[in-house]
């Protein structure tokens, strides 16, 4: 596993879908196939919604993993403690993630 950290999200690109960054202003380097004359098309705009949304993605599958992971470890009982809410905020993040990976 790598320890190399990357920038933190969210990521955005901006109007015009050739330069990412951060809300800090920190540049994201990603080669989009709109730079340097090339043409955009549907495939590098749906890649370009993928990569914005990698933050998201890689904050909502972290949060299930641990859900998850406690859940074995404890006995998950969905009548037990806060199980409900926190697996019901759990799908929302991941939808909004996946929804944002599909550029919506």
């Amino acid at each position: 596993m790598s320890n190399t950290k990357f920038t933190e999200g969210p990521w955005a690109f901006d109007k015009r879908g050739e330069h990412l960054e951060n809300p800090a202003g920190t540049d994201i380097v990603v080669y989009h196939a709109g730079l340097m004359g090339g043409a955009k098309t549907e495939e590098s705009v749906a890649n370009s919604n993928l990569i914005e949304a990698s933050p998201l993605l890689y904050k909502a599958l972290e949060d299930v993993r641990n859900l998850v992971s406690e859940a074995s470890a404890t006995g998950f009982n969905p009548h037990d403690g806060d199980w409900a809410d926190r697996l019901f905020e759990s799908q929302a993040q991941t939808s909004k993630a996946l929804a944002s990976a599909r550029g919506e």
